[in-house]
């Protein structure tokens, strides 16, 4: 089981329990993301997202280099405080 979930996972399950810990694939969000998302509402125990509003698109999903903001170390030192 270990290579399967690998060793950072358990020990989230191991912190917080698997009744407290819902994984979820990337996968599933990307092809199914109206069924993803509502099985996390649902295990959420919110309300469900209205029908009319089922729209997931995918947002931020270009591979590659867009912005120096990792790279900024003032912005790192300042977020790291």
């Amino acid at each position: 089981q270990l290579e399967r979930i690998g060793t950072h996972l358990l020990e989230l399950i191991k912190l917080f329990g698997h009744e407290r810990l819902l994984i979820v694939h990337a996968a599933s969000i990307r092809d199914h993301p109206a069924e993803t998302y509502g099985h996390v509402v649902r295990w959420l125990g919110l309300r469900p997202f209205p029908t009319d509003s089922q729209s997931f698109k995918r947002m931020n999903f270009r591979r590659g280099h867009r912005t120096d903001l990792c790279r900024n170390q003032s912005l790192q030192a300042s977020l790291k405080r």
